[in-house]
C-alpha cells in the first residue's frame, strides 16, 4: 500500500540558465520518509538541506548522498544539488522537509545524551522562517542564533535580524547582503563577434553592481541590452533595508581592498546594529582581501561572539585559520 503524501504539488527541473526543462508539469509530493519527485524518492537522510527563493526550491543532498539515475541527470554539474520550480507550495515543502530533517538529527543527537544532561542541558528552538529544529544544547548563549537550513539569524525571542529574510549571505560574493533574483543581459556586436548572453542569478546587491560594470558599456553597441541591464541596477538599488544604507558600498570595498574605508562604513552600521554577525563577517572578509589574518580572525570571533553558531563565520575560520579549534563553541 503506497504511503499517503502530505502534500502534492507540481513541478519543473531547472536547468542552470534559470529555464525549465520542460513545458509540462511533472508530479512531487512530500511524504513521511522523503521527497518524491516523478515517482523517485529522496530520503531525507540523503537530503543536506532545502533553500527556497520564491516559488524555485534548491535541493542540497549529502555528499555521496543515494539517488536514482533518473534524478542524478538534473545534477549542476560538479555539485550534488538541483533545482525545481514549484507552484504555491514552495514554503510548505520547505517547511516540512526542514522540520523532518532537523528533527531527526536532534533526536539523533539527543541519543548521545544521559538523562540528566537531556534534563539539564538538552535544549532547542524552532527557526521563525522555515520552522527547522535547531539545537542549543552545545552552544554557548549569545545574541543571536543563525539556521542552517534557510540562513536565518533570529534572537531567543524568534525576532528576525533586520531585513531578516532576505538579508543574508551572497552565493556570489560570500558577503551578507541583501540577496534576490536577478538578471544579466550581454547584448552586443564587437570585432565582427554578436554576443547574445541571458543569465539569472540568485546574488547580493553588491554583485549586481559588479554586473552593471561590466556589461553596461558593451551593452551600448546594441542599445537593446542597456535598457534591462540598468533596470536590474535600479532595482538593486531601491527598497534596501534603512538599517544598511552603507551596505552596497562598503561591500564593494571590501571587494577592492579599500580597508580604511571598510572599517568607516561599517563602525557606522554596527553603531545602529549591534552585535550583528553579518556586519562582522564582512569586515573580516575585508581584512583577509588585504591579507591581514590575525585582524581578520578578530572580527570572524567577534561574529561567533554575537552568533555562536553562525556557520559563515565558523567556515571562515577553519579556512584561514589552521590551528582554529572549536569546542563546545569556545574559540581558542
Amino acid at each position: 500500500m503506497r504511503e499517503a503524501p502530505i502534500i502534492t504539488f507540481g513541478f519543473k527541473f531547472v536547468n542552470r540558465f534559470g529555464f525549465p526543462d520542460s513545458l509540462l508539469r511533472k508530479t512531487g509530493s512530500v511524504s513521511r520518509d522523503g521527497l518524491i519527485l516523478n515517482e523517485e524518492i529522496i530520503f531525507y537522510r540523503d537530503i543536506f538541506k532545502i533553500e527556497r527563493h520564491r516559488n524555485t526550491i534548491v535541493v542540497v543532498l549529502m555528499p555521496y548522498s543515494t539517488v536514482s539515475k533518473k534524478l542524478s541527470k538534473y545534477f549542476f554539474k560538479g555539485y550534488s544539488s538541483f533545482v525545481i520550480n514549484i507552484g504555491g507550495f514552495a514554503d510548505e515543502v520547505q517547511s516540512i522537509i526542514n522540520r523532518r530533517i532537523s528533527s531527526a538529527r536532534t533526536a539523533d543527537s539527543k541519543l548521545e545524551l544521559t538523562e540528566e544532561e537531556i534534563k539539564n542541558n538538552f535544549k532547542t528552538i524552532n527557526c521563525p522562517v522555515c520552522d527547522a529544529n535547531i539545537n542549543l544544547t552545545d552552544l554557548v548563549p549569545s545574541v543571536y542564533i543563525h539556521c542552517n537550513y534557510c540562513e536565518t539569524v533570529f534572537d531567543h525571542y524568534s525576532n528576525l535580524i533586520p531585513g531578516g529574510r532576505t538579508y543574508k549571505i551572497c552565493p556570489e560574493t560570500g558577503l551578507f547582503d541583501r540577496v534576490k533574483i536577478y538578471y544579466e543581459y550581454q547584448i552586443y556586436f564587437n570585432r565582427n563577434t554578436f554576443r547574445f548572453k541571458f543569465r539569472k542569478f540568485f546574488c547580493g546587491d553588491t554583485y549586481v553592481h559588479l554586473i552593471f560594470e561590466r556589461n553596461f558599456w558593451k551593452n551600448f553597441s546594441m542599445l537593446i541590452g542597456v535598457i534591462p541591464t540598468a533596470i536590474e541596477k535600479i532595482r538593486s538599488t531601491s527598497n534596501r533595508n534603512q538599517n544598511y544604507p552603507e551596505l552596497v558600498k562598503a561591500n564593494i570595498a571590501v571587494l577592492e581592498g579599500r580597508i580604511h574605508e571598510v572599517e568607516f562604513l561599517y563602525d557606522q552600521m554596527l553603531m545602529r546594529n549591534k552585535h550583528h554577525p553579518g556586519l562582522y563577517l564582512n569586515l573580516g572578509m575585508g581584512y583577509l582581501e588585504i591579507g591581514k589574518k590575525d585582524k581578520a580572525g578578530f572580527h570572524l570571533k567577534k561574529a561567533l561572539e554575537s552568533c555562536s553558531n553562525y556557520k559563515p563565520a565558523l567556515d571562515l575560520l577553519r579556512k584561514h585559520e589552521p590551528n582554529f579549534v572549536k569546542q563546545d563553541n569556545v574559540i581558542y
